[in-house]
Formats: C-alpha cells, sequence, structure tokens
C-alpha cells in the first residue's frame, strides 16, 4: 500500500529552507509520544521530501529526507533522513547521511521497519550501505539499526508471518524473510515493489519490478509461496519492452493483486495502466493520467488511484471508465499529482501532495512549494433533510438539505450528493445525484409512502445517509357537482347549490368568477354587482383536509347577468290644485342611488318646461287635471318612470 518514489534532488531554494528548519529536529531521538491521529489534525505540512508512507490504525507515517545540493550538480553533498508520526507530528532523525526509501509497519502497528542507506561517518571512504532501522511507534525511537551490506535493497512488506525485504546482490534479484532463507529471483531483475497475499495459513510474497532484457525494459509480476517462485507475469498492455513497474496493492478478500505500470512511449508521453492479477482475472485497464501509487479498500470494494485527484474506481467496473465518463475523484487542492497513497485498517485514505506557499500578506504564490499529508475518508451526513409536497403539484416530493459538517478531508468542491427514493410498496428505487442542496421527484403516486434517502460524497468516499419518510396526498373526495344558484341580474344574491357531500372535517373555499376569468369574490355568496351585466357567473369550490390532495369543483356557468329591476314606488302630488299655488311632488323611496327625474302634465299632455319637483300652476291650465311622471335610472337596472293620480280642476 505504500509507494516509493525515484529520488531527486530539491530544487536549492527548498531544499537548503527545508535544511535549515531540521537543523532544530537533528539528533533528538524523540520529541514526543504518538496518539491516534484524528482527521481535524490534516492536512500536515512535511519539512522533508517524502518517500514512503505507511498507516495504522493510531497514525500515518511518513519517511523522507531533506538533501542539500550545493554546487547544484544533481549530488547531495548533505542529507538526513526522518521518520514521522504525522498526526501526531513526532519526527525522529535517522542520522546524518542517511536516506530512507520504503517503510512498513507491523500489523499491531507498534513497530515500524525503514529501509535506506546511509553513508559511514565514522569511516567515509567505506561508502554507503544499507539499513533497516526499527522505531518504537509508542515513544517514536529508534530501537535497532542493522545493516544489510551492500545489498541495494528496493522495498519492504511486513505481515503477521514476518518481514520481507526485496534486493538485488552482485545482480542477482532476491527476497527474503528476516530471520529466515532467502528466495532468488534470478539476475536482472529489480524487485521493486513487495506486497503480501493472505494463503490459508501462509503469506504469499507478491514481488513486482522491471525485468531487464536485451530487447528493453518489461515489467514483471511473481507470487513466492514458501520458497517457490511461481510462473513470471508480464504486466503492462501487451508486455512489450519498455515497461516499469510504479505501484502494488493487494485484495486481501478477493485475493487480487493490483500493480500499476507505465510505459516509455518514444516522442510522446508516457502511458499508464493497471493491471489486475489473480485466480481467473488478468486484466489491463489504460489509465489516462499520470498515477504514482494504488491502494485498495480494506472490503476490496473500491481501487485508488490518485491523479490530480483521488479517483476512486469501482473494483467491479474497472473497464466502464471513459476519459468523457472518469471515476469520481476528490479533490485535495493541491498543485501537480498526489504523489504517495496509502490506506489505514478502517479504510481512511492518506495521500501526500505539493501545494503552492502563499504569501501571508498578498495570498499569491511565492514560487516554493510544500509538500502536505492529507487525510480522506467519508463526509458525514446532510443536515437537516426536509422533504415536503410541492406547492405547485402535490405528486411532487421537494427535498432540500444543509452541507455536511464534515467533507471528509476533501475541498467543499468536491461534494456533491447521491440519492434514493424508495416506494415503500416496492419496486425500483429512483435515484439522483446533485451539486446542489435541494432536489425534485415528480409523478409520484398518490397515497405511497417514500423513503429519501441523501449520502454526501466527496469523490472518493461515500458518507452515512441522511433520512426522511413523504407520503404522497392522496386525492380528496368530492361532491358529484356544485351549481349556481339564484336569479343572475344585478343586486341578486348568488349561492352555492352541492350535490353529494364533501368528507367530514374538509375545509371549504370559494371562488366566484366571470367568464373573463375575473375573480370577484371569495365568500360562500355573492351579490351581483352592475358591472356584470351581459356576463356568466359560475364559483370554484375547494375542499382541504389534512393528508390529502386538495379538490376542487367547478359549477357551470350561470345564465347571462340581466339589468336590475329598481324598487319604484307610484308618486304622488301634494299642494292645491290652484293657480299660483305650489304642487310638490313625493317620489316615495327608490332603490339607492337611483337617479330621479320628473315631467309634470296637464291632462296628459306634457307641460313645456315642467320638469322640477315642483309645479305652480297656471291660467293655461285652469280647468284641467295635473299629473307628475318620476323616472328613475342608474347603471344596470332598467329605466322606470312612475305616473302619480291626478289632481282636481285646477281652480282660478
Amino acid at each position: 500500500m505504500h509507494a516509493p518514489r525515484p529520488h531527486a534532488p530539491l530544487p536549492r531554494r527548498l531544499g537548503a529552507g527545508i535544511a535549515a528548519a531540521a537543523v532544530l529536529t537533528a539528533g533528538l531521538a524523540c520529541l514526543g509520544t504518538a496518539h491516534a491521529a484524528e482527521l481535524a489534525d490534516f492536512p500536515q505540512d512535511l519539512t522533508f521530501s517524502p518517500t514512503d508512507l505507511v498507516a495504522t490504525a493510531d497514525d500515518v507515517y511518513a519517511v523522507g529526507y531533506v538533501g542539500v545540493d550545493t554546487d547544484e550538480d544533481y549530488v547531495f553533498d548533505e542529507i538526513d533522513g526522518y521518520v514521522e508520526a504525522v498526526g501526531a507530528g513526532v519526527k525522529v532523525h535517522l542520522g546524518n547521511g542517511s536516506w530512507p526509501s520504503a517503510v512498513a509497519a507491523s500489523p499491531d502497528g507498534a513497530t515500524l521497519r525503514v529501509i535506506g542507506t546511509q553513508v559511514d561517518e565514522e569511516y567515509p571512504e567505506n561508502g554507503t550501505g544499507n539499513y533497516v532501522w526499527t522505531i518504537d511507534t509508542e515513544t517514536m525511537t529508534v530501537s535497532s539499526r542493522v545493516s544489510e551490506g551492500f545489498s541495494s535493497l528496493y522495498d519492504i512488506a511486513t505481515g503477521a508471518g514476518g518481514t520481507w525485504l526485496s534486493s538485488t546482490d552482485d545482480g542477482a534479484a532476491k527476497v527474503r524473510r528476516i530471520g529466515s532463507a532467502t528466495v532468488n529471483l534470478g539476475y536482472n531483475i529489480a524487485p521493486t515493489k513487495l506486497a503480501l497475499l493472505p494463503n490459508g495459513e501462509s503469506t504469499d510474497v507478491v514481488v513486482a519490478g522491471t525485468d531487464y532484457l536485451e530487447e528493453g525494459n518489461q515489467a514483471s509480476l511473481r507470487i513466492i509461496s514458501g520458497e517457490e517462485v511461481g510462473e513470471k507475469v508480464v504486466l503492462g498492455p501487451d508486455g512489450s519492452s519498455d515497461d516499469s513497474v510504479i505501484d502494488v496493492d493487494v485484495d486481501e478478500v478477493n485475493g487480487l493483486i493490483y500493480a500499476t505500470s507505465f510505459r516509455n512511449v518514444e516522442d510522446g508521453p508516457q502511458e499508464y495502466g493497471l493491471n489486475v492479477i489473480g485466480g481467473e482475472t488478468d486484466l489491463y485497464i489504460p489509465i489516462d493520467y499520470p498515477v504514482f501509487s494504488v491502494a485498495v479498500s480494506p472490503d476490496g470494494e473500491t481501487v485508488y488511484l490518485p491523479g490530480t485527484g483521488v479517483s476512486a474506481y469501482d473494483a467491479d467496473q474497472l473497464a466502464s471508465y471513459t476519459e468523457e465518463e472518469p471515476a469520481p475523484a476528490a479533490d485535495l487542492g493541491g498543485s501537480g499529482f498526489i504523489g504517495l497513497a496509502t490506506l489505514d485498517p478502517s479504510g481512511r485514505l492518506y495521500a501526500t501532495m505539493d501545494h503552492d506557499v502563499l504569501d501571508p500578506v498578498s495570498e499569491e504564490p511565492t514560487g516554493e512549494e510544500v509538500t502536505r499529508v492529507h487525510a480522506l475518508e467519508a463526509p458525514s451526513a446532510p443536515t437537516g433533510l426536509t422533504a415536503l409536497t410541492s406547492e405547485w403539484d402535490s405528486s411532487t416530493l421537494s427535498a432540500t438539505w444543509s452541507a455536511p459538517s464534515s467533507s471528509g478531508g476533501a475541498s467543499d468542491g468536491s461534494l456533491s450528493y447521491r440519492l434514493t427514493l424508495q416506494d415503500d410498496a416496492g419496486g425500483e428505487a429512483i435515484t439522483a445525484e446533485s451539486f446542489m442542496t435541494d432536489h425534485e421527484f415528480t409523478n409520484l403516486l398518490a397515497g405511497h409512502t417514500y423513503t429519501l434517502s441523501v449520502t454526501s460524497t466527496n469523490g472518493a468516499f461515500t458518507g452515512a445517509p441522511a433520512t426522511a419518510s413523504w407520503t404522497a396526498p392522496s386525492t380528496l373526495a368530492k361532491p358529484g357537482a356544485v351549481a349556481v344558484t339564484g336569479k343572475a341580474s344585478v343586486a341578486s344574491r348568488l349561492s352555492v347549490a352541492t350535490t353529494g357531500s364533501w368528507p367530514e372535517g374538509t375545509a371549504l373555499t370559494y371562488e366566484w368568477r366571470n367568464n373573463a376569468g375575473t375573480v370577484l369574490s371569495r365568500s360562500a355568496t355573492m351579490v351581483v354587482s352592475a358591472t356584470q351585466v351581459a356576463r356568466r357567473i359560475r364559483v370554484h369550490v375547494t375542499g382541504t383536509l389534512a393528508g390529502f390532495t386538495p379538490a376542487t369543483v367547478v359549477s357551470p356557468y350561470s345564465a347571462q347577468v340581466a339589468q336590475g329591476t329598481l324598487v319604484a314606488p307610484t308618486p304622488k302630488i301634494s299642494g292645491t290644485a290652484k293657480v299660483g299655488r305650489t304642487l310638490t311632488a313625493t317620489p316615495g323611496s327608490w332603490t339607492s342611488g337611483t337617479r330621479l327625474t320628473y315631467r309634470w302634465t296637464s291632462n296628459g299632455t306634457t307641460i313645456r318646461g315642467a320638469t322640477s319637483r315642483t309645479f305652480k300652476p297656471t291660467r293655461a291650465q285652469v280647468g284641467k287635471r295635473i299629473r307628475v311622471v318620476v323616472t328613475g335610472t342608474k347603471s344596470g337596472y332598467r329605466t322606470v318612470a312612475k305616473t302619480s293620480g291626478v289632481t282636481a280642476a285646477v281652480k282660478r
């Protein structure tokens, strides 16, 4: 699960700065006591260039070096190796001239084994030797350093059956279990990667590396069972030349081996890929980006292939991903590519990535970089999940929620949400994905109860769901019909006649409209106004009851609204019918707002100019009988004229 990288000197500007900082810790055996790493402790900056990572249940450990290239000849003039419990921030100096390349942890996490080289400080002429350091993780101290002579050490792996080393000695590739026999692999082989695969009560050792053939380099994989070396498996796309192994990890659950490799292409970029080996499986998947490590989840269901982000591949769907539809990935916010990646026993992933160093004032990049160790795990569940009926459509569920309290170590921009809506009555679930914190499900079945689950994903991990239950409202039973009752004329009161009945407890609302769509009233009854003459009127009755979809019944239109009839009493004349005396018309109580006009007659003939409420007979009316005609007019009503009785004959 670890992924050492080729060693390359740091740029002098950055290397010198790290070396200066490292002076403070040089020679210290222990800076404190290790403790379980918390997600909140990450990311952590490293003060050295990491070459390998390994994680236990308590922490993640990085090994690496600080090198100073004083004369810029790409050869370190000074180099110091370190081991750090990253979460605890405790660092161990392995000594001047040390250059660690790989690390492995015991199954219980109590000790680390680190391999690397170190210059003999007392007798530099003796050159560089290869060593295995043992670190006590509780005290973070070096408990031993054992020389491996001048063998070239490549990798180390520790499991329940012991610790294995891969090396070359006098041109021969070897794998040795510490304290036991050595297995020879042959010549012209660089056994760069080791992994352990349980096989019943024993452990198989997986050796991946490069075979140097006359026609070029060949990426290879061999499995050692006991002291027997299995048949070589050629890695890469087609077994042709110039392929090299990058990293290897195993799926202990399914007995599969995952190995990444790259191919040097003349006049072109390197090509990357993943081999899956085991049982009946022999699969090659091209990867369309540089990948420097591989890590398999403890349950074997997910394969992590970090690039610019941590890409999570479904182990059962490896061949389904394309450049257009890539595997989901978690962004760590760094620059370039992720270097190292490893998983702890719980499945939390740790990875290293370079980040631009920002000026504290301007927050602009300074041109320097720092390597950070990130921790990545499942985000927490979304908060505040609600599932409500849409105000526009009762068959639509409107879901809203808030972002999780933790993104699981990824940048917030990596977060998205996976939604599952399951009808409790059975059937296929409805699924959806969203980058927003709201979503709608439409055309759901009335009266059915649904369970909504919303999970947060940061691309690499998916968290626990937040759940909510929602029942699609049933449609309220409604009566057979409603009708408008009352005379369709101005000033008449209209009401509603119902055929059938509403369920008990139903609340009713009303909306009266004319045939132009204008809402006239929202009361149970309405009085027709004069503005509705020649219009038709109908009523919308809506019933609402908790747990049901509101139901609306619409009546037919009424007859065309007729003009109203004025209240028009017969007028009376008061006064004496005598020349010069005043006669007064008393019109009586007409409909409020009626405009009245008067016309006086003599023996049935209209008297010219006699249009007031009062009239004085003249000599011309002597012997004749007088009447008054009162005419009432009002908008929306028919005009009415009422004639009084006659007076006595007018006297002189």
